[in-house]
Formats: structure tokens, C-alpha cells, sequence
């Protein structure tokens, strides 16, 4: 959440001003099982479990891959933050893990196997649509669709609105 009012000796509870959109997102839920040494367990897919180790020094969270029949065979997923709370690891639609990292400017998703695929720049990642991507550009405020090498493959729009399919998009 963004807060509006954040200075010290603020009395009371601070008033959310942008709620996090995350409700409709596809999501992997934590496992009920106490965590050991500050690392949580999401039960991902058939084959691995997301495991985050929250570190206690400040110093960033550790993000792995786990095999479900053996948690001690690991994938690292080299990035600074990904999208998770207490109950869920939120996914994109295609069940891709999205990552981000707001120091360097670049976000991205981890395939189910661990494969790191980065953006940078001034753009953001809307939502995975079978082989296409939806992006915003907010160096000229627009919006369309990209392959997966990057390269515009629709129309460029000014806005999109998402009523449970199709798009409908405004020039």
C-alpha cells in the first residue's frame, strides 16, 4: 500500500491511499506448516515449491525453487523482490513467477523452471495473453502487445479495459 501521511509522531493508523490490485491475480498458496528459520513454503506447481527465506538483517529475502520429493534440491531465483504476502506467491496469468527490482529499473517473470527472462526500461508487464505479452510504456504513456522477442506484434493503444475477456481498447 502507499500511504499519504507517513511523517513521524502521525497519531493514529495511516489511511491506504492505492489499495494493492492483487485479487484477481493467479496466486500459489503457502502451506499451512509453521516456518522454520523464516522460510515460508507455496506449494507452485506438480513438480516445485516456492521457498522464501525472509532475512532477519535486512539485507533482502532469499527466493529458491524447491523439488517437492526433495526441498534440498534447489533452483536460486536471482532477484531483489517478488510478489508474495503471508498466504500466496501472486503468478501471472500463464503461472510465470514475476519479479522486479525498483533499484535497477527491471522486472521480469522466472519460466516454471527457474529460467530468469528481464525487461528493463520504463515499461511494466500488464498480464501474459497465450504467446503475447501486454505492456505499458510509460516513457509515451501507451500501451500494446510484444512477442516474446520484444517486438510490438498489435495496434498501440492509449488505455485497455479488462472486462473478463476480450479487451476493449481505446486509440
Amino acid at each position: 500500500m502507499i500511504f499519504t501521511r507517513t511523517h513521524f509522531g502521525q497519531g493514529g493508523k495511516c489511511q491506504p491511499e492505492i489499495k494493492k490490485q492483487n485479487d484477481k491475480m493467479e496466486r500459489a498458496p503457502r502451506y499451512q506448516e509453521l516456518p522454520s528459520d523464516y522460510t515460508y513454503r507455496y506449494d507452485y506447481n506438480d513438480e516445485y515449491d516456492i521457498l522464501i527465506t525472509q532475512s532477519n538483517l535486512g539485507v533482502g529475502d532469499k527466493y529458491e525453487l524447491a523439488k517437492k520429493e526433495n526441498l534440498n534440491i534447489k533452483i536460486p531465483l536471482d532477484c531483489s523482490k517478488l510478489d508474495y504476502d503471508e498466504n500466496f506467491v501472486y503468478l501471472y496469468s500463464n503461472k510465470t513467477i514475476p519479479f522486479f527490482d525498483l533499484f535497477s529499473k527491471e522486472q521480469g517473470w522466472f519460466t516454471s523452471y527457474g529460467k530468469k527472462n528481464t525487461m528493463s526500461g520504463k515499461a511494466q508487464i500488464l498480464e501474459f495473453m497465450e504467446d503475447k505479452i501486454l505492456i505499458r510504456n510509460y516513457n509515451n504513456q501507451t500501451i500494446y502487445f510484444i512477442n516474446k522477442e520484444g517486438e510490438i506484434v498489435s495496434d498501440v493503444y492509449k488505455d485497455i479495459y479488462v472486462v473478463r475477456r476480450p479487451l476493449y481498447c481505446q486509440k
